[in-house]
């Protein structure tokens, strides 16, 4: 269950377009026996599916690092890119973060934002 899951996330964090994901969820959820997994699976799929180029951001609530409460719909003005990390994975705290510092010299005229999941 664990390798089927980490596989999907993977796959879903690293892909350009949200074509594949339901395909690839479907097969997930005929192998995975965790009904939590597949639960949260679903949600992070769906969650990747509207974060796709062009739509618009949903109104979710971020705390910034004092603790107050932001809507992440009011701090975008421009193109930007927010990226989510979480701190239970150090592989994927150093993969974001550098990829994120690397497109951020590429496209430095965008906003970038970074938060933690918690």
């Amino acid at each position: 269950n664990m390798l089927l899951h980490y596989t999907l996330m993977h796959y879903i964090d690293i892909s350009k377009t949200p074509e594949g994901y339901d395909e690839l969820f479907n097969f997930y959820k005929g192998k995975c026996t965790d009904k939590e997994r597949r639960r949260r699976a679903e949600k992070m799929v769906n969650v990747y599916k509207r974060l796709s180029p062009g739509l618009k951001i949903p109104g979710v609530t971020l705390l910034d690092k004092n603790e107050n409460e932001l809507n992440l719909t009011s701090l975008i003005n421009k193109p930007s890119v927010v990226y989510f990390w979480s701190a239970k994975s150090k592989i994927q705290i150093v993969s974001a973060h550098k990829r994120a510092a690397f497109l951020q010299e590429l496209f430095c005229w965008w906003d970038w934002y970074s938060s933690r999941i918690r």
